[in-house]
């Protein structure tokens, strides 16, 4: 589940790793998700062994978006959920689309699909509503 989800916090406690193989059920989805992120011979690994690793060992390969202490886990995930939230749900499902444009299809159609969906967005009354409050915003500063 961990893999399907768009940003990730943990505490430094938690170990990931897919064990279906172990009982005898293969890793599919997921399985499928986890190069991306730490490269293939690391998924070949994780995949074929079944094994946990710390959450350590991915500091640095982009599956975990923030590492905190056990007792921060909350306030962390609540920090990072009020940073999307903030944003119109109009321009959340264009940029959600637009990542799987990017990742699916060719550079050009990434490009062009993304032109198309900025102008979309841009026309929507709620941009036009948070344009403006950001600009309030940004006086006020």
């Amino acid at each position: 589940m961990t893999l399907a989800c768009d940003l990730r916090v943990a505490h430094r406690d938690v170990r990931f790793g897919l064990p279906e193989v172990k009982v005898g059920i293969p890793s599919v989805v997921e399985a499928a998700l986890l190069y991306h992120y730490v490269g293939l011979s690391k998924a070949k690994e994780i995949i074929l062994t079944g094994e946990l690793y710390p959450v350590s060992e991915f500091a640095t390969q982009g599956l975990i978006n923030r590492t905190v202490e056990p007792a921060q886990l909350r306030a962390a995930t609540l920090e990072l959920l009020q940073s999307v939230t903030a944003c119109t749900r109009e321009v959340l499902a264009a940029q959600k689309g637009l990542f799987e444009t990017w990742l699916n299809h060719g550079l050009q159609h990434g490009i062009d699909t993304s032109v198309d969906v900025f102008a979309e967005v841009l026309r929507a009354p709620a941009t036009t509503e948070s344009i403006a409050r950001y600009g309030q915003s940004r006086a006020r500063s």
